[in-house]
C-alpha cells in the first residue's frame, strides 16, 4: 500500500490501456521534450503517485530501438475531467536504468 504523495513500486507491464492511450495522444509533446522523433512509444513500466490527481512515472521504449525516455504524466481528478498531461521528460536513458521521481 502507497500513502498518498508516496510512490508506488514499479509495475513492469504495458497492460495500462488508459496511460497506453494518453502516450499516443501526447505523442508529439513527448517526443518534442526528449528531442526524439519517435512513431511509438511502448510503455515499459511505471510508478504511481497520488496528488490532487496521478502522478505516472513511465519508462518508454522509443520505437523497436534501445532508446528510452522516462515521463511524468499527470492524469486530473474525475471530477476535473481526468485528463492527461504530460508535465516532464528525461531523456537518454536505457532499459536499466532506475525509474524513480522527477
Amino acid at each position: 500500500m502507497t500513502l498518498c504523495g508516496g510512490i508506488s513500486d514499479e509495475i513492469n507491464t504495458d497492460q495500462h490501456p488508459e496511460l497506453v492511450a494518453a502516450l499516443t495522444e501526447h505523442l508529439a509533446v513527448l517526443n518534442s521534450k526528449a528531442g526524439s522523433n519517435a512513431s511509438k512509444m511502448h510503455l515499459v513500466s511505471y510508478k504511481t503517485q497520488v496528488v490532487s490527481g496521478t502522478n505516472y512515472f513511465a519508462k518508454l521504449r522509443l520505437d523497436d530501438s534501445d532508446a528510452h525516455i522516462h515521463a511524468r504524466i499527470f492524469q486530473g481528478l474525475p471530477h476535473t475531467g481526468g485528463k492527461f498531461e504530460v508535465h516532464d521528460v528525461q531523456k537518454d536513458h536505457t532499459k536499466d536504468s532506475a525509474l524513480a521521481y522527477f
